[in-house]
Formats: structure tokens, C-alpha cells, sequence
């Protein structure tokens, strides 16, 4: 990819993702990160201070990941559920949002130069 660069991080505002948008953000144009915030932090991403666009939105919503797509060139998926015991007291949860969510992602990913 060369020129402008549009790279989406989901799960962008948990521990993982924040850091790496803090990195994209220095070497690439312009980072959006999708998050819900169900697990992911907001001071995760003040400190990155405006230099990412922030889609408050969820895996599951078709329409959420639609939006925060639009127009990029690349995808890190990072969004998750990964607390094994939670997962299994609530397995649908889990199963909803880990292979839900990633069709979601991918289906909306067409198109779209890279996946991670």
C-alpha cells in the first residue's frame, strides 16, 4: 500500500489494540478503531489524543461495521471475547461476538487490500 493509508483496528480501545494504533498512527495516515467499549478503555485511547478516529460501534451490528469499513485499505481484527471461564457460563455471548462478529468483519472486508 502506498500514498494515503485508511487502517481499521477492531477491538482498537483494549490493551492489545490501543497499542497497536498508537503505532499505526505514527507511520500511517489515518487509523479508525471500531470498539463497544465492553472491554476495551477509553484512557486506553485518550492518550493517543486525536490521532485516531473512534467508531463506537459493535461487531455484531452489520451496520456498525459497515460504517467503520467504508473506505479503508486495510483491517487488524482484534475485537473479542477471551475470558475462557466466562465463555463457558455464556457460550452463545461468546460465540455471537467471536464468529458473529468476524463474519460481520470479514463480509464487510471485501474489497478491502488487507486483512489481519
Amino acid at each position: 500500500m502506498a500514498g494515503r493509508v485508511r487502517v481499521l483496528v477492531t477491538g482498537g480501545a483494549g490493551f492489545i489494540g490501543s497499542r497497536l494504533a498508537a503505532k499505526l498512527a505514527e507511520e500511517r495516515d489515518e487509523v479508525i478503531v471500531l470498539d463497544n467499549f465492553s472491554t476495551g478503555r477509553e484512557s486506553n485511547l485518550r492518550e493517543l489524543g486525536g490521532r485516531v478516529q473512534v467508531v463506537r460501534g459493535d461487531v455484531r451490528n452489520p451496520g456498525d461495521v459497515e460504517r467503520a469499513v467504508r473506505g479503508v485499505d486495510g483491517i487488524v481484527h482484534l475485537a473479542a471475547l477471551i475470558d475462557v471461564a466466562e465463555s463457558v457460563e455464556k457460550p452463545r455471548l461468546y460465540f455471537d461476538v467471536n464468529v458473529y462478529g468476524t463474519l460481520n468483519i470479514l463480509e464487510a472486508a471485501r474489497g478491502v487490500e488487507v486483512f489481519v
